[in-house]
């Protein structure tokens, strides 16, 4: 004689299945903190939470590669600030010369810490330099920085550096000697026309830098706001999965609890019939 399954033991096996696979996919989004595991969790959900992940993650590159110019336009504004220096000490100088209290010799003298400080501005301006990119000669014409995630214009922006050329040639003073009085008094025009120059360069260089800052604050903003909502796409609820959770466990222990009793009956059975 042959016992069949009834149709409560069908069920009953289905039923614990189907709660054994529950109790694994709420044990898998418990250990990664995810709403969705798979695709077939959420689909729409996924694409979406996916789509603001690459967004993220490429608004937080912007942010570091305008972090990085930051710190370009530091190296160049440093720069800037030390030949100004330079360029008011050879005023200095040509005060000092352009007077009837010091003699020609004395003005020769002058004239040699003017051309050291002529040179040391070229060797600065063109020594210059960030990754192999001159930035005061004035040979490139512009540094781009990517500042967001799209391929149009308005996610660069460009640093142009021709206007920010400072050698000696550029700010018009490569000709400048104190070695005689009217030379002396002619250079005073030519350096007060450097130091504009060089001032014009840093006023544009710091607004530049805090356009950057003003970028940097502004990806972070909307990369905390993007993360915020990935979040509430795709983060699990553990309250709500813990309960479930622990639900999917008192039945499953039911369930199991179930079967071993109509599997004892059915012993039962054949041995009265044995």
């Amino acid at each position: 004689m042959r016992i069949k399954s009834s149709a409560s033991d069908i069920r009953i096996n289905r039923e614990t299945r189907q709660t054994t696979e529950k109790l694994s996919q709420n044990s898998a989004k418990l250990a990664s903190g995810s709403r969705i595991v798979r695709s077939s969790d959420d689909a729409a959900g996924l694409s979406i939470s996916e789509k603001l992940r690459a967004s993220t993650r490429s608004k937080q590159q912007a942010s570091r590669n305008a972090q990085d110019s930051m710190g370009v336009l530091e190296i160049m504004e440093g720069t800037l600030s030390g030949m100004s220096e330079m360029i008011v000490r050879m005023r200095e100088l040509s005060i000092q010369a352009a007077s009837d209290s010091v003699s020609d010799t004395e003005r020769g003298m002058l004239n040699l810490e003017v051309t050291g400080l002529l040179q040391e501005l070229k060797r600065t301006a063109e020594g210059t330099e960030y990754l192999d990119n001159k930035l005061l000669k004035g040979d490139n014409k512009k540094l781009t920085v990517q500042v967001d995630k799209g391929n149009n214009e308005h996610d660069r922006i460009s640093i142009e550096l021709v206007d920010l050329a400072q050698t000696p040639l550029a700010l018009g003073i490569s000709d400048v000697k104190v070695d005689s009085q009217l030379r002396a008094r002619l250079s005073l025009s030519k350096l007060d026309y450097a130091q504009g120059s060089l001032s014009k360069s840093r006023a544009k260089l710091g607004a530049m830098m805090s356009r950057m800052e003003s970028t940097i604050n502004n990806l972070s903003t909307s990369v905390v706001q993007e993360t915020n909502a990935k979040s509430r796409i795709k983060d699990l609820d553990y309250a709500q999965a813990t309960a479930e959770q622990t639900s999917a466990k008192i039945r499953q222990s039911g369930q199991v609890s179930l079967a071993a009793q109509m599997n004892h009956q059915k012993g039962d059975a054949l041995k009265l019939i044995s």
